[in-house]
């Protein structure tokens, strides 16, 4: 491989589907599981992402429920470019809200119009009071005849009166009706659109997103790019150019960027640059993330790549490295003890202590919960007058301990915890099954948040953490 050291393991257990692993440690160390792009060392805050684009067309760049409004000059006017799959007679669907009855106007009929390139203008009609200039409805408003290609989309007010556009469909589906069609899924903007049938066709146009405006006091909504819970889009110049995808999955910081989800690329669109997946939040434009588990992404000092099919376990290792002489670690296990109680039956595991031991070298799952991961060298549930003194965690995919289902009176006290995918302590549960009553106190918590947080984490300088309650 160009002149690195690559070493090669056969792992039958893995090829038997016995076996999987996420971390591998080489010495006091983890790999770096091969990811695309690769990790930056010299920018570890900033380096080695990609960042989600917007997936759709820019005539649909905005949300529903914003729009323009003040275009109720004679003259005001609107432009979209945007391309018409094939040419023939569309159906016109406005999203619209007034008022204008306060005005003395019980229609907008006939005041506005629509136009494509030169042709003559469209009037648009059947635009009752909606009731208020937000109270936005749909209505049939208009025919046009397209032609096949690049177009201008014309809006103008030709009689004057108020009326705010939020968007527009055209369509040459006659059964297709937006109302049943398009469904609102979030405050962000996300939306689901059903399609037409077959060999037709649906442009959905968000009028904020238009490419020219005139008029003394219109008023544009700043297009809001609306999120998606299944697909990510990747620049064109950065898409990676693999020829198998296998295995595939996507760090992901989505929605605000307060937590990161491990998401499995179920199918990849090459052509458009999209990743499909399954997200608990919305993935928006600008939410930062990387691809792990392709072998194609493997070509970094340090990186290893495990085949789950041939069970070929594959490093390169990094200048004075022998892997024959490193000890190197793959875990078994994301969990080495789970003391398991029954709280429903006030049945609690009791008395069970911990002292001076090492714990070290688990895995992390995937995909795992966003606000709750899963992982823990040691579980917590149900459990009282447990204690936990003394001991060193190291080198584990999540956390330390975990606390659940009303687990109280425990100790953990006098910890070291250090090089951990999550965290020292978590305490999961609600109201009913919160844990109470437990002491956390003088331990050392340093290097985490290696997996669950982010892994640009490593480079830092160590923090330390002495926590009570």
């Amino acid at each position: 491989m160009n002149g690195k050291s690559v070493w090669v393991a056969e792992l039958a257990e893995v090829r038997a589907g016995k076996w999987f692993f996420r971390t591998l440690r080489v010495g006091d160390r983890w790999a770096t599981y091969a990811r695309y792009p690769n990790f930056d060392p010299q920018d570890p805050l900033k380096g080695g992402w990609l960042f989600a684009q917007w997936w759709g067309e820019p005539w649909e760049r905005g949300a529903f429920n914003e729009g323009v409004r003040n275009i109720h000059h004679v003259g005001d006017r609107l432009e979209w470019q945007m391309r018409v799959p094939a040419s023939g007679r569309y159906r016109v669907w406005v999203r619209y809200a007034h008022n204008m009855k306060a005005f003395g106007i019980d229609r907008m009929d006939d005041r506005t119009g629509l136009w494509v390139n030169e042709s003559d203008l469209v009037p648009l009609r059947n635009l009752p009071d909606t009731g208020g200039w937000d109270n936005f409805r749909w209505a049939l408003a208009a025919e046009l005849s397209l032609p096949a290609g690049e177009v201008t989309l014309v809006w103008e007010n030709v009689k004057g009166g108020g009326l705010n556009l939020d968007a527009f469909v055209l369509t040459d589906d006659e059964n297709w009706h937006p109302e049943r069609a398009i469904r609102l899924l979030g405050w962000w903007g996300e939306y689901q659109l059903d399609p037409p049938q077959q060999g037709k066709h649906v442009l959905l146009i968000q009028a904020e997103a238009c490419t020219k405006a005139v008029g003394r006091e219109i008023h544009i909504a700043h297009p809001r790019l609306p999120g998606s819970h299944t697909r990510i889009a990747v620049a064109k110049e950065h898409f990676p150019n693999w020829r198998n995808p296998e295995g595939a999955e996507v760090h992901l910081f989505p929605a605000w960027g307060w937590v990161n989800a491990i998401l499995t690329v179920e199918g990849v669109d090459s052509e458009r640059g999209i990743l499909f997946v399954q997200c608990e939040q919305e993935i928006r434009p600008g939410n930062r993330f990387f691809i792990s588990g392709v072998r194609e992404a493997l070509d970094a000092p340090n990186e290893w790549h495990l085949d789950r099919k041939t069970g070929e376990l594959v490093y390169i290792a990094p200048p004075k490295v022998v892997p024959t002489k490193a000890e190197i670690v793959a875990p078994r296990m994301d969990r080495l003890f789970v003391l398991q109680g029954d709280p429903k039956a006030n049945r609690f595991v009791e008395h069970i202590h911990f002292r001076d031991l090492i714990f070290t070298d688990t895995d992390y799952t995937a995909p795992g919960g966003y606000y709750v991961p899963a992982d823990a060298a040691i579980w917590l549930v149900a459990a009282r007058r447990c204690r936990v003194e003394g001991c060193e965690f190291r080198w584990l995919g999540g956390y330390a301990v975990r606390l659940e289902q009303r687990s109280h009176e425990n100790a953990i006290v006098g910890n070291t915890m250090h090089h951990l995918g999550g965290g020292g302590v978590i305490m999961l549960g609600n109201t009913a099954t919160q844990p109470f009553n437990n002491t956390v106190t003088d331990n050392t918590i340093t290097d985490c948040g290696l997996v669950c947080s982010n892994r640009t984490i490593v480079g830092l300088k160590p923090c330390s953490l002495v926590m009570s309650s």
